[in-house]
């Protein structure tokens, strides 16, 4: 089973889409964290109390310990395949066969720690059989019995079923908002139902993504139903020497936005030769969903300090136009004089708020995300038209003028209680341990982490990679079969950076770990080539 083949869905409206190389289907694109406020004094505190979210009236929890789901996990598709049809699972009039092992719980959690399946822990090998299985001989080729990449096992490859019924908050829909659906981490491909619709699809276990669920939602109690599969083909790509689990691990919640929005932002701080003053430059994407272009908007830009000081005083942006149905960048610079500086030893931080207004000057959302003034500086190593370097010395890395020495740890998302679903106490106790003894540096071995973990880096002090979601032991001497994942790759890129691209503790990146040791020039079909210029193009002016 290659679970992102060529494949056919309905959308929203019932129109047949046919769809190739599928990692994703109706994501929302890769862009930082964006949950929206109903005012600037609201969401400055995200900045030093990381739960402040839930004080956002566009933002709803749907999981956590008062959120009760249902779930069951079965062997194989094969076998999901009974809890599909007109009446399956994903629908309001599914009824449960009293032989159906369904569990009421609380996400998030890896279903092996629910009585569910069990954690598979190996190191450079495939988590799954070498083979699939004599019944299936007849059914797959010579060539595909040994589960070859692309694709992935169909004997043991178990497949979670999902249910949760909930109501969106007045507030969420108010003047016509859209409703997004957010999951923060799923293991390893899921599929998204919202009242028995296909709302999408998913992979890229460890990155957070999207869905505008608006067009799905009725009036009063809606109906949310996941089905997950452990195994996909994109787990060639997500073998970090780590244990495998499978389902929900991370949180899933809801945020609402106007048709006129906010929709990804990006923020320079770069300091002067005496590491004094900093020139800010904030870069807006205001996405315009309404039916009419709009004119006359504006966002108001502030920094403020934990006493509340805003350090900009009155800045802001003109939203001269929108154009209905397009995203248009506007641009924010100023020159801050003496901030406070960010690194692992004063980590100094502001938080800094953008409000989007109306052409009557009505507040309609306000963003926020930790700021920290910082500067790196490195040698830029060079290459010539063979890739061979040709840089001969490289100065020592700095941060703001200072050498940087990074006395660092890896870490994995792993808890003996909740399988790879870290609770929030345990990993600020992770942190404060790291603090006293002298560490200043996270590896996080080797993807993305929950929002969180970055929070609490920006905010105490602690140096961090930014990784993409990619370690092929199976594969890494096979170039030609790393080709066969170059959209992918190219994906989890630009997903890594876009979400990442902001934080303050992030001073180095990765795009993946133990990926190939090949001696061919033309470097896995030229897919790691091409994530290292994406990733330079992306971070281009950045430090």
């Amino acid at each position: 089973m290659k679970i992102n083949t060529t494949r056919e869905y309905e959308d929203v409206d019932g129109n047949q889409v046919t769809a190739e190389d599928v990692f994703g289907i109706n994501r929302e694109k890769a862009t930082v964290a964006l949950i929206p406020y109903q005012d600037a004094d609201t969401a400055a505190q995200m900045a030093w109390d990381y739960n402040a979210r839930e004080n956002s009236e566009y933002f709803q929890m749907l999981t956590g310990e008062k959120e009760d789901w249902e779930l069951t996990v079965v062997q194989n598709q094969e076998q999901a395949q009974k809890f599909m049809g007109e009446e399956g699972f994903m629908t309001k009039e599914f009824q449960k066969d009293e032989t159906d092992d369904w569990k009421t719980v609380n996400l998030p959690k890896s279903w092996t720690m629910q009585g569910f399946d069990f954690p598979i822990y190996t190191n450079n090998i495939m988590p799954w059989q070498s083979k699939y299985g004599e019944e299936y001989k007849d059914d797959y080729p010579a060539e595909r019995q040994t589960v070859p990449p692309p694709y992935a096992p169909v004997v043991y490859n178990p497949v979670g079923l999902y249910r949760k019924t909930f109501e969106v908050k007045p507030e969420m829909v108010e003047d016509n908002r859209r409703i997004y659906l957010h999951f923060d981490g799923v293991e390893s491909a899921y599929y998204v139902y919202v009242n028995g619709k296909e709302v999408g699809y998913s992979e890229d276990s460890f990155s957070p993504h999207r869905f505008d669920i608006t067009d799905y939602l009725t009036d009063g109690e809606n109906l949310l139903a996941v089905k997950v599969h452990k195994f996909s083909d994109s787990t060639w790509f997500e073998d970090q020497d780590m244990i495998y689990d499978g389902g929900i691990f991370r949180d899933v919640y809801m945020t609402s936005a106007p048709l006129v929005q906010m929709n990804d932002y990006k923020v320079l701080t770069d300091l002067d030769d005496t590491y004094e003053n900093a020139n800010l430059s904030v870069d807006i994407d205001v996405r315009n969903l309404s039916t009419e272009d709009q004119t006359g908007w504006s966002i108001d830009v502030q920094a403020f300090d934990e006493e509340g000081n805003d350090i900009l005083g009155k800045s802001s942006i003109a939203v001269d136009e929108v154009v209905s149905g397009e995203t248009t960048t506007f641009s924010f610079e100023k020159v801050v004089e003496n901030p406070k500086l960010w690194s692992a030893e004063a980590p100094n931080l502001y938080s800094l708020v953008m409000t989007l207004k109306d052409g009557n000057g009505k507040a309609v959302e306000s963003l926020a995300t930790q700021l920290g003034f910082r500067e790196i500086e490195f040698t830029r190593t060079e290459v010539d038209e063979n890739y061979n370097v040709i840089t001969k010395e490289w100065e020592p890395i700095k941060i703001n003028g200072e050498r940087l020495l990074i006395k660092g740890a890896n870490r994995h998302d792993t808890d003996p209680f909740n399988g790879k679903a870290v609770p929030q106490d345990v990993l600020k106790e992770d942190v404060t341990l790291m603090k006293k003894n002298n560490l200043n540096g996270i590896r996080t071995s080797h993807y993305s982490n929950d929002e969180y973990p970055y929070w609490l880096c920006n905010r105490y002090g602690l140096y961090m990679m930014g990784e993409t979601n990619m370690e092929c032991h199976g594969i890494f001497y096979q170039s030609d079969k790393q080709g066969l994942f170059y959209e992918m790759g190219m994906d989890r890129t630009e997903t890594a950076y876009q979400r990442l691209k902001n934080y303050p503790a992030i001073v180095s990146w990765s795009i993946g770990n133990e990926m190939t040791y090949t001696n061919d020039p033309n470097w896995a079909n030229g897919l790691q080539r091409d994530m290292i210029i994406k990733l330079y193009l992306n971070m281009y002016n950045k430090y």
